[in-house]
C-alpha cells in the first residue's frame, strides 16, 4: 500500500481523508503548516465596514475563502450592488459558493499572474479593489494592479502557523513503500527544506521512493534540490489526487 503524507492544514486535509478511506492509499494527516483565523481586529472591522466601497474582491487562497466566511458569520457584511467577486483557483472558488455570487477565476493556470489576464482585470483604473488574503502574502497582485491605477486594500484574515517536521515518520514511510508528499505552496516547500537541514539522520530517507506532488511549477523548481519524482497538477482535488497515485 502507498502512503500520501498531506501536508495541508487539518481543515483541508479532511476531504483528502474521507475520499481514500478504505482504498489502497493510505493517507497520513501530517500538516507542515496550520491555518489561524483573524476575525476581529480594528483592521478588519474597517474593511468590513467600507465592504460596499470595493468593486472588485480577490480571494487568493482556499484558506482566504474559509477566513472570510468566519468572518462572515461574526459580522454583518454589506457588499457594493455589482460586485466582482475573483478567485484564483476552483479549490477557492468552490469554498466561496457561500456568497451566492459568480465567481471569476482562472481556467487553466491557477496564480495570480493568470488572474491578471482576466478581462474583468483589465480596466481597473480608480477602482477600489480588495485582496482577501493571509498575514505577509506575496506583493505581485498588488503591485501589478496599482500598475494599472486601481486602489488596492487588503483583508489579512489568517496567519501561518509552520510546525516542526519530525522526519522520522517521513523515513519511515520511504523505507519500504512509495511515498506520495503533497506540497502546495513555495513557503511549505522551503520549510521543508530548512528544517530537512535540521534532521540528523537524512541518509535514512530513501528519495527514490518519494514522490512529490505539486500544484504550481514554481513549487516544483523549490524541490528540484532532490533527486525524485515531481508530478505537477493545477487542481488537487481528491479524483485527480486518485489517477495520480493509484491508476
Amino acid at each position: 500500500m502507498a502512503n500520501l503524507i498531506a501536508t495541508r492544514s487539518s481543515l483541508q486535509n479532511q476531504s483528502i481523508i474521507n475520499f481514500f478511506k478504505g482504498s489502497s492509499l493510505n493517507v497520513i494527516d501530517y500538516p507542515f503548516i496550520e491555518i489561524e483565523p483573524i476575525f476581529s481586529t480594528p483592521e478588519i472591522k474597517k474593511i468590513i465596514d467600507d465592504m460596499h466601497l470595493f468593486k472588485k474582491i480577490i480571494f487568493i487562497s482556499s484558506n482566504a475563502a474559509q477566513c472570510f466566511k468566519i468572518i462572515s458569520e461574526h459580522h454583518s457584511i454589506k457588499f457594493s450592488d455589482n460586485v466582482q467577486v475573483f478567485a484564483i483557483g476552483p479549490t477557492t472558488k468552490k469554498e466561496l459558493s457561500f456568497l451566492n455570487k459568480n465567481i471569476f477565476s482562472p481556467i487553466d493556470q491557477f496564480d495570480s499572474k493568470t488572474l491578471l489576464e482576466l478581462p474583468e482585470i483589465q480596466n481597473v483604473t480608480d477602482e477600489s479593489i480588495l485582496i482577501v488574503r493571509g498575514v505577509g502574502g506575496k506583493e505581485l497582485l498588488k503591485n501589478e494592479l496599482e500598475k494599472k491605477q486601481a486602489n488596492i486594500a487588503y483583508l489579512e484574515c489568517y496567519q501561518r502557523i509552520f510546525k516542526l517536521i519530525d522526519f522520522n515518520i517521513i523515513a519511515n514511510c520511504s523505507q519500504k513503500e512509495t511515498l506520495y508528499i503533497l506540497i502546495t505552496s513555495s513557503q511549505i516547500a522551503q520549510h521543508f527544506i530548512d528544517q530537512l537541514g535540521l534532521f540528523e539522520n537524512p541518509d535514512q530517507i530513501h528519495f527514490d521512493h518519494i514522490h512529490f506532488i505539486v500544484n504550481h511549477e514554481n513549487i516544483a523548481k523549490e524541490l528540484s534540490v532532490f533527486e525524485c519524482d515531481i508530478k505537477i497538477t493545477p487542481t488537487l482535488d481528491p479524483e485527480k489526487l486518485q489517477s495520480l497515485c493509484i491508476n
